[in-house]
């Protein structure tokens, strides 16, 4: 833009120069608003990670002096210490897959793990691996037990393993001191643990009858000596008895008889106690499904009981000579199937805690027997529909009994940390267990204001509006405009104040979301994930901050023990329609389950069309699509639901059901194809429609409207080998835009795209012995298919694969014209003529497919079709990687103009952009000739580069990746990339550069400093031109 002072001279009057100073104050803020786009995709400003842990299985509170840490192992196999001051993770180290974690212990400064191969031993504190020890089972791959002794002079460390050994090590080192073997053959030991320095076995007789017994054993812990000692709790498995044993003191066993609670002191068989209903102030049908609680049974001092019909529970403590007594120990106010625990205070007194639900919070009362009827409330202010119920409480001690803190799980994932004044910290553990995701593009704001100022009322409020009151409405709403116009402005404004003092702070806080707070650039929006236990959990994506959390299986009893599996954006933001997501899943009993959400809100959605949030399908659905044209009620995108059927190949089933989507769907069924299958996106389970485990697609046929099942035709099925499974299916074109229909070469022609929107990538896996060796081998199939006629368009064959997919799996990413693929080959294999055949390691293909192998060659035909059977022409090459990739992705642009970068992310924990031109299966052999240079081809190079510039998570280690995602920015040049998995990732990259931007290097202050010197000379010259027009009139 050019500015001519100049042009104000003739001007005369000073109110004339009013026009540019506003024309200039506006180009500012227009700057100012651009200046957001600037600098926050700078490492550290436009990304943030979320690092996740799994939901906590086992729990255990390590006090070392004035420091409390929580050690917990969790479901995604990873080994944790969680700081109880703050979210802050102190470390974490995610296990082999197979190799999960079946308890642990802390002794001292070590944490102790026993895994099914491993035992090992770390620091608390530094989180480095002192000692391990491989323990190989000759049967199960499982380990039963550990016992800890860290009392000791020489703290150890008692393992039990599948094979009846029983080892000793040395916590320090690990070193073996002894190891013996379980001598009675027909008992079947599988708990071990510590008591008055002696280690304990329990175990199952084999020989005896129905009911059966527990047996007790012991070992000698300085010398490792076996001895069978004597039978307890009849009709009673080891795993039923409840345990206490704090390893110098005396253990004790307890279980539930019809006489009562049953409390046996471990080695003397005739020191049982047993306590009756009466001593319990329990009814006969209140003991029934009573259940015992010990809390940490190394460091409680007591048994919990808490009983179906109860109206309080007994706490069981012993007395100076260890006899258990049930005295002034009963903790009131609980309720029946009370969620309850059990621990030691500040100082080792008895604690109790007992969690009450409510609709709108959760209240946690912490009881001190040891100081009467003391009591602790701690309110969590969650409600039901947010977290769900509790599943878990463990107590976290602290300086003293008003400083006890508590450790609370929810269903829905939610991690919460506690004490009386204050919650802590709260972690969403349910992201690490996302199952589908989906982008929200926030509403427009001009748009949205006028739903909720002027659009949105009902047809009473239009006839009782007159003149007036409409024109005081559009009085209000341009006030409100205003107002926001002003908020804006200093918004603006911060981008500039953050240069003198720029943010160098990677904290995922953020403000609360609001409505109205999408950017002009397309950078903000709502990520939203959905578990499969049906949480669903909104992130802000300015910084990684929660817009809303629902619990789906508390909104309705009926969504109980559902597996949620897809999230549809069934609406998108427009005026006087907020965006709807629907969330899908499958019931115990066989249904499908429908949820429809306000995206904006997280709240549930209903509609005249739809007067429950919720729809139930008694079908057996096995698939599910959303079709790509809106009904006209709603504006919903319709969903189908594919369930088997013996009379057609399939049937189909509508959401919303009514005769104007059935009279869409008959006009539209000719384009309409459902790929059914295993392991496509829309399958909602493992089943398929046959026993040939095959893909095939079907069409609808509507022959009567009135019908509201829809049967449908079997257009084709892809024939397969019976030993040959499908292990991947990706679309190849995906809904991406796309900017140019060929590829111009070095000498000008033109290679034009095979643009096929139907065609689907898939990879199968067989296995095969190799005749050489006689050894197991697999050979990966990778198909791409036509899904509308089923045409087979070009077939690959790689053998020597890793046939085990949960450890290489293969994994698939395609856009456009191209497809790339990844997986695991050994040495010796493949086809001679590839440069890569002799390697072993992760080979990455990419394949490119055009109209013709001719240059300007578009094909036969100038309006294409899937039933031509015209075959594209294939290019494909293959590269080395030297790592493992666990997820592959694309970036996305508004129009397509930019280059694509394939996203990868590695085992390593990096994430990575790999430009596509190192991915370019068209790179010569030999040195490129001029042609090839011009359009911008390199030689072929077998290994792909590591170049850390490629890296997009920066410093951040991104752990357990399972999908990448991307979405296009208003900014054709920005690509918004998201990974998840165990952790989250969000970052914003340009391919192409930020050719729509202005650079990094840019003078912001300095073109600031211009503007406000051109406004103020303005003013300066102003009464300078106007004393010289009138000196010259009056000449």
């Amino acid at each position: 833009m050019r500015l001519h002072l100049g042009s104000l001279a003739p001007l005369g009057g000073g109110s004339a120069a009013w026009p540019l100073v506003i024309g200039i104050s506006l180009l500012l803020q227009a700057t100012l608003t651009a200046a957001t786009a600037i600098y926050q995709d700078q490492a550290g400003l436009a990304d943030w990670q979320q690092k996740h842990i799994g939901v906590p299985i086992l729990t255990q509170i390590s006090r070392q002096g004035e420091n409390t840490h929580i050690v917990v192992a969790t479901d995604k196999n990873v080994l944790a210490v969680l700081d109880p001051l703050t979210d802050h993770l102190v470390w974490r180290h995610v296990l082999d897959a197979n190799d999960t974690i079946q308890t642990l212990a802390v002794v001292g400064p070590r944490v102790v793990t026993l895994t099914t191969r491993f035992v090992r031993a770390w620091d608390l504190h530094t989180a480095f691996m002192i000692w391990e020890h491989r323990i190989m089972p000759s049967a199960a791959p499982a380990v039963t037990g550990l016992a800890a002794f860290p009392d000791l002079q020489d703290p150890a460390i008692v393992v039990l393993d599948a094979d009846r050994r029983v080892t000793r090590y040395r916590a320090v080192d690990g070193t073996a001191q002894w190891a013996t073997e379980a001598e009675d053959a027909d008992v079947d030991y599988t708990r071990v643990f510590a008591a008055e320095g002696n280690v304990f076995l329990l175990g199952n007789d084999r020989a005896a009858l129905a009911p059966s017994r527990v047996r007790l054993a012991t070992v000698h812990l300085a010398t490792g000596l076996f001895s069978s000692l004597y039978d307890t709790a009849p009709a009673h498995t080891p795993h039923e008895l409840a345990l206490l044993a704090p390893a110098a003191d005396s253990a004790w066993l307890a279980w539930l008889a019809p006489e009562g609670l049953v409390i046996n002191r471990v080695g003397h068989p005739k020191l049982i106690r047993t306590f009756g209903t009466h001593d319990l102030g329990l009814s006969a049908e209140g003991l029934s499904g009573a259940v015992i609680t010990t809390g940490d049974p190394s460091a409680t001092t007591g048994f919990l009981l808490t009983g179906s019909r109860a109206t309080h529970a007994v706490m069981v403590t012993f007395d100076t000579d260890g006899y258990p007594v049930a005295t002034v120990s009963t903790v009131r106010d609980a309720i029946p199937n009370q969620l309850a625990t059990v621990g030691a205070g500040a100082r080792g007194e008895p604690l109790v805690a007992t969690l009450d639900p409510g609709a709108d919070v959760v209240v946690v009362r912490v009881h001190s027997l040891a100081q009467g009827d003391q009591q602790l409330a701690i309110t969590l202010p969650y409600p039901a529909t947010t977290v769900g119920p509790a599943i878990s409480l463990d107590l976290v001690p602290g300086t003293d009994f008003f400083g006890t803190a508590v450790l609370v799980r929810f269903a829905s994932g939610r991690l919460v940390l506690a004490d009386a004044q204050t919650v802590r910290w709260a972690r969403e553990e349910a992201l690490a267990h996302v199952v589908d995701f989906t982008w929200l593009d926030l509403p427009d704001a001009h748009q949205w204001s006028e739903d909720r100022d002027e659009l949105a009322e009902s047809p009473a409020v239009t006839e009782s509006s007159g003149p007036v009151t409409r024109y005081l409405r559009r009085c209000a709403v341009h006030l409100n405009q205003l107002r926001n116009l002003v908020s804006s402005a200093g918004h603006a404004i911060l981008p500039f104040l953050r240069i003198l003092a720029p943010a160098t702070s990677t904290s995922t806080a953020g403000p609360v979301f609001g409505a109205q707070d999408g950017d002009a650039f397309g950078i903000r929006k709502l990520a939203v994930f959905l578990s499969a236990p049906g949480t669903l959990v909104a992130l802000d994506t300015l910084h990684g901050s929660v817009a809303w959390v629902l619990y789906l299986p508390a909104l309705d009893a009926r969504l109980a023990g559902t597996k949620f599996t897809h999230l549809f954006t069934t609406r998108t933001a427009a005026a006087r329609f907020p965006p709807i997501f629907s969330a899908v899943g499958r019931g115990d009993q066989n249904g499908v389950y429908v949820v429809r959400l306000d995206g904006l809100t997280g709240k549930v959605f209903t509609s005249d069309q739809f007067p429950e949030f919720l729809s139930v399908l008694s079908v057996p659905a096995t698939h599910v699509y959303q079709l790509p044209f809106e009904e006209v009620i709603d504006r919903f995108h319709p969903l189908v639901f594919l369930y088997p059927d013996g009379e057609t190949p399939a049937r189909l089933r509508l959401l919303p059901n009514t005769p104007a989507v059935r009279k869409d769907i008959q006009r539209r069924a000719a384009h309409l194809t459902f790929l059914a299958g295993p392991m496509v996106p829309a399958a909602l389970t493992s089943h398929t429609l046959d026993a040939g485990s095959t893909l095939g697609g079907y069409r609808p046929v509507v022959t009567d409207l009135a019908s509201t099942v829809l049967p449908t035709l079997g257009l084709w099925k892809l024939p397969l080998a019976t030993d040959e499974r499908i292990v991947a299916v990706q679309p190849v074109s995906t809904n991406a835009a796309v900017a140019s229909l060929g590829r111009v070469l070095g000498n000008r022609s033109v290679l034009y795209k095979y643009l096929n929107p139907g065609v689907v990538a898939v990879a199968t896996m067989r296995s095969v012995t190799e005749q050489q060796t006689g050894e197991p081998t697999g050979i990966l199939g990778l198909y791409l298919v036509d899904a509308v006629s089923g045409a087979l368009l070009h077939r690959a064959i790689h053998h020597g694969i890793d046939f085990d997919p949960a450890h290489h799996p293969v994994h698939l990413v395609g856009c456009e014209n191209w497809l790339v693929y990844q997986y695991w080959s050994s040495a010796g294999h493949g086809s001679a003529s590839s440069p890569v055949a002799a390697a072993s390691g992760y080979v990455t293909v990419a394949l490119d497919l055009y109209t013709s192998s001719t240059p300007d060659t578009r094909g036969p035909a100038s309006v294409f079709s899937s039933w031509q059977g015209l075959r594209p022409h294939v290019i494909s090459q293959a590269f080395m990687l030297p790592e493992q990739v666990t997820a592959l992705g694309v970036t996305t642009t508004r129009n397509g103009v930019a280059v694509r970068e394939v996203i990868m992310a590695l085992a390593s924990g990096r994430i990575v952009g790999l430009p596509r031109v190192l991915l370019d299966p068209r790179r010569p052999l030999a040195d490129p000739t001029e042609d090839q240079k011009l359009e911008g081809l390199m030689r072929y190079d077998p290994l792909l580069p590591n170049n850390p510039r490629w890296t997009l998570s920066h410093y951040h280690q991104v752990l357990g990746v399972q999908s990448l995602h991307s979405a296009p920015a208003k900014l054709e040049s920005t690509s918004l990339v998201l990974a998840y998995g165990l952790d989250l990732f969000f970052t914003r990259v340009s391919p192409s550069g930020t050719f729509d931007r202005l650079s990094e290097s840019f003078s912001k202050p300095m073109l600031l400093a211009t503007l406000v010197a051109l406004i103020a000379s303005l003013f300066v010259a102003g009464p300078m031109v106007r004393r010289k027009a009138l000196m010259e009139a009056w000449a």
